[in-house]
């Protein structure tokens, strides 16, 4: 998609804000620097808020920037310069994240999307064929989000006390064999294997570290699919963008 008179299309990026190592990465790597706009991992639990909050974000996007009309940017993440320009293209770095993404619109700009089942299998190597059965990925905006297996303990801790919480997520983790650092190349993942250590320990799981890569978030800020054979979902101006059924 091109933008106004043949120029590049003006882009803005919506991530989840777990993400943000990865992302930062990858746009360094694709030699990007778009806006950025975060949404709360904590939403991830709930996708019909997750697709709700991103929704928001879209109509916000094209509020500000003129899809449409046109409308001063506010205060932004970095990113393109400042004047009032309207967005071609909105950028969705998240997975299909349990049919978050379907229904999704904008009113004046294309979306893109990657056609993966989650944000683990969207930072795992691109050589790999999928995510393991009952590992329980990490990353560092995972270790430092409020979704994380520590901040889950606690709350359940103030409900039910300590002995009984940590039954509770024992039960609730049952599934799982190991514990996995995934190592995706945006943060130094050596500071991190002592917690994820302890915390396959005290889950009484096998600990592991997995390769994992800002390969497919840079392709996607390079065009979105344009360089490299990775699927993306997309849905032009004024259309609705459909995720298919797993």
């Amino acid at each position: 998609m091109s933008g106004a008179n043949g120029e590049a299309p003006r882009t803005v990026v919506i991530a989840c804000h777990m993400l943000e190592d990865e992302v930062k990465a990858a746009m360094a790597a694709a030699g990007a620097d778009y806006e950025v706009v975060w949404i709360d991992e904590g939403l991830h639990v709930k996708p019909e808020k997750l697709r709700a909050a991103v929704q928001e974000a879209i109509d916000e996007v094209a509020l500000r920037h003129g899809a449409g009309g046109r409308m001063p940017p506010l205060q932004k993440d970095g990113g393109q310069d400042g004047d009032a320009g309207c967005v071609d293209r909105i950028l969705l770095a998240f997975g299909h994240c349990g049919g978050m993404a379907d229904g999704l619109a904008a009113r004046g700009a294309e979306l893109v999307l990657p056609d993966v089942d989650d944000c683990i299998s969207l930072m795992l190597h691109p050589h790999r064929s999928g995510k393991e059965t009952g590992v329980y990925y990490l990353t560092r905006g995972w270790m430092r989000s409020n979704t994380n297996a520590w901040c889950d303990y606690g709350r359940m801790a103030e409900r039910h006390g300590a002995e009984k919480a940590t039954k509770l997520l024992k039960r609730l983790l049952d599934a799982y064999r190991a514990v996995s650092l995934l190592k995706t190349g945006a943060y130094p993942a050596e500071d991190y294997e002592p917690e994820a250590r302890r915390l396959a320990d005290w889950l009484e799981l096998t600990y592991e570290t997995s390769e994992g890569s800002v390969d497919w978030l840079a392709d996607l800020f390079r065009g979105g699919g344009k360089t490299k054979g990775e699927r993306y979902l997309r849905a032009g101006p004024g259309q609705t963008l459909r995720v298919p059924l797993p």
